[in-house]
């Protein structure tokens, strides 16, 4: 599975317990299947910190390795991707990174 995160730098290694935490799904590093999105998240994030170039990362994600995460997927924006949503600009949910408790939004 093909992911891609709009920047305005190369991220090599993505630093997933980075970013603010009361975003709409937690701290984190977002991505996306859309390129489109995420080139233009590129420019928009370049142009608000007036800083680096708009990049579009690229990563390959193993099907076989995701299956062994805990994955909550939302596949269209619901009653539950809503509640998910609020809670975590609220700050009720947090994210646990320590290796057992990883865990992947889509």
């Amino acid at each position: 599975m093909k992911i891609y995160q709009g920047s305005n730098q190369i991220v090599i290694r993505p630093n997933l317990l980075s970013g603010r935490k009361f975003l709409d799904f937690g701290g984190g590093f977002y991505a996306t299947s859309d390129f489109s999105q995420a080139a233009s998240w590129a420019v928009t994030k370049t142009s608000r910190i007036k800083s680096g170039r708009p990049t579009v990362n690229v990563y390959e994600l193993d099907d076989f390795a995701l299956a062994n995460l805990k994955v909550l997927k939302f596949d269209e924006p619901n009653k539950e991707w809503l509640e998910f949503v609020v809670a975590n600009r609220k700050g009720l949910i947090s994210f646990l990174g320590n290796g057992q408790n990883q865990k992947l939004w889509l």
